[in-house]
């Protein structure tokens, strides 16, 4: 399987929830998501993989999360994050990427600092597959408080290595 199916197959999982959570859940403030609510995690994972794909095609092939938008729709509209979901899906397979990116990133709280190193799109991609399904078992939490009854698939919001060994322990002899 490629990065970029992985990565499709994953916001995939996150339109489950969008679909059935009630805006008033969505945009709850949870002090278990350290005050913030399940649209800011949204809204995070969503604008990380919108920074890959704007950045990494542009002629500077710089990528910088801390350039994103900070889109309130997002945060605020279970169907922006879907509009938003799948417009990724669909530029995904097309991303032309510059083939010498380099990822830039504030290594202080000023912001003074950057540091920047090479990078390239699949490690990416890898690395934004990882970053979201760390929100989605944050958004799990986060939904099991505000919508119990929620139905989610049983690997959302953890990582496949954590599933394949849950799966080896169940199967092995004692």
């Amino acid at each position: 399987m490629t990065p970029t199916k992985v990565a499709t197959s994953l916001l995939e999982d996150a339109k489950i929830y969008l679909h059935q959570v009630s805006v008033a859940a969505y945009c709850q403030t949870l002090p278990l998501l350290f005050n913030s609510s399940i649209g800011v995690h949204s809204r995070h994972f969503i604008e990380f993989f919108q920074c890959l794909l704007e950045q990494a095609q542009s002629e500077k092939g710089i990528i910088d999360y801390d350039k994103r938008q900070r889109n309130r729709q997002i945060e605020e509209v279970p169907k922006a994050a879907i509009d938003a979901i799948d417009i990724l899906i669909e530029m995904l397979p097309k991303c032309e990427p510059n083939p010498n990116l380099q990822l830039q990133a504030a290594y202080q709280i000023d912001g003074n600092d950057m540091l920047t190193v090479q990078t390239c799109f699949d490690r990416e991609l890898l690395y934004n597959i990882e970053h979201t399904i760390h929100h989605l078992a944050m958004i799990k939490v986060g939904l099991q408080l505000a919508m119990p009854n929620i139905e989610l698939p049983l690997h959302f919001g953890i990582a496949p290595s954590t599933v394949k060994y849950r799966n080896n322990i169940q199967h092995s002899p004692n």
